[in-house]
């Protein structure tokens, strides 16, 4: 296996960028310090863009780093500093092509970045991290009564509960700085919110959020003879588990119960512990092994794919998930079917990275995804467990 632990960091600095020139051996590959990139940049007629070229490919560099056991943190942050001192990874910027259109160009750039310092200068700002086995997490969870928000600690603290038994009550962290109150549901807020406590929770060391709400509308009553009213209340609730630095949501659960009881009070009680329990334990249940698969390369296959957008994402997604499963022997030595899934670890400018759960023949995997049509995917290099591809237009 050539892409392990020690020499993981080196190869990483070319396995999947777009080489000019011959490919070239994985050992050649460990020993460079420079990757060479061909990018594509739009812009106005007579606009000078090698600066657009450069940040671009100097991006694309950073999306690599998701291809390991590390990850990009603060992306917001990363973002900004990218802008401003993307210069110093550039060493060579040559345009190769260019083509007119009546009221605008459109160029491609040869572009040398110094992969290597990059890298390290991405760990030393703490731009990249190794994620936990056990992570910080926080709780959001509002309770809504017919489209109204009620300030009701009820539904939190059942959602606190179930992840708490999960993880021990040790990585739960209500002592950061907020704006927010607890009972929000973090979807319901704007954009700059919901940053501005990202950020707060990275300050924190947070690295999950768990959220969502649950609704309660109500159903009127019915009487029954010699019967006191009996009250109704249809409930629904989302529960989603994210992951702070990128905003990307791991995983999603939804369900919904119809409520009867004799009082509105006794009934919406029960509509919100009944349901809130069923799906926060579901979720709780399922955050160890889809965080181990997704972040900790637990998972059968590492993927990563240059050059795609967020519709070839889930495009790529759809092909993986659509193999067939296989049969599988588990540990305690029972036979099951055992589906594909695909666990989104990291995606940045043209970059993404998947965690793969395949019991399949890796060569059925290259063989679905280099079928495809669109987006059209090229293998590169491919060890035991990773596989690199780039989309070719």
């Amino acid at each position: 296996m050539f892409l392990r632990r020690a020499a993981r960091r080196w190869l990483l600095a070319g396995l999947m960028i777009i080489l000019a020139g011959a490919a070239q051996s994985a050992a050649a590959l460990e020993l460079l310090d420079f990757q060479t990139l061909i990018v594509t940049v739009d812009g106005p007629k007579g606009t000078d863009l090698q600066d657009l070229a450069e940040i671009k490919a100097v991006r694309s560099c950073v999306g690599r780093l998701y291809f390991g056991e590390r990850m990009l943190l603060a992306e917001d942050l990363l973002d900004k500093y990218i802008e401003n001192y993307y210069k110093e990874y550039v060493s060579e910027a040559l345009r190769v092509d260019q083509k007119e259109q009546r009221n605008s160009v459109r160029q491609d750039w040869r572009i040398v970045v110094r992969f290597r310092k990059l890298q390290e200068r991405m760990a030393t700002l703490r731009f990249t991290y190794e994620p936990r086995y056990q992570p910080y997490y926080a709780v959001f969870f509002q309770q809504q009564e017919n489209g109204a928000g009620l300030r009701n600690p009820e539904g939190r603290q059942i959602v606190i509960e179930k992840f708490d038994n999960q993880f021990l009550n040790r990585v739960r962290k209500d002592d950061f700085q907020r704006a927010i109150p607890w009972e929000t549901d973090y979807f319901s807020l704007n954009e700059g919110q919901r940053k501005n406590l990202r950020i707060a929770m990275m300050k924190s060391g947070i690295e999950v959020l768990v959220t969502g709400k649950i609704n309660l509308e109500d159903g009127g009553t019915q009487s029954f003879y010699l019967v006191d009213d009996f009250f109704y209340f249809d409930a629904s609730i989302e529960l989603s588990v994210i992951r702070v630095s990128d905003d990307s949501v791991l995983y999603t659960i939804k369900d919904s119960y119809k409520a009867t009881g004799r009082s509105q009070t006794e009934t919406t009680d029960k509509a919100v512990e009944q349901l809130t329990s069923k799906v926060a334990e579901k979720a709780a249940e399922r955050f160890n092994p889809a965080w181990q698969l997704a972040y900790l390369d637990t998972a059968d296959y590492q993927v990563m794919i240059t050059g795609v957008d967020q519709q070839d994402v889930k495009i790529i997604e759809d092909q993986i998930r659509s193999l067939a499963g296989t049969e599988w022997t588990n540990d305690a030595g029972d036979t099951e079917l055992v589906l594909p899934e695909v666990y989104l670890r990291g995606f940045y400018e043209d970059v993404v990275v998947l965690s793969v759960v395949y019991k399949g023949e890796q060569q059925n995997l290259i063989n679905s995804l280099a079928s495809m049509q669109y987006p059209r995917l090229v293998l590169q290099e491919h060890d035991d467990r990773q596989v690199i591809l780039e989309q070719v237009k």
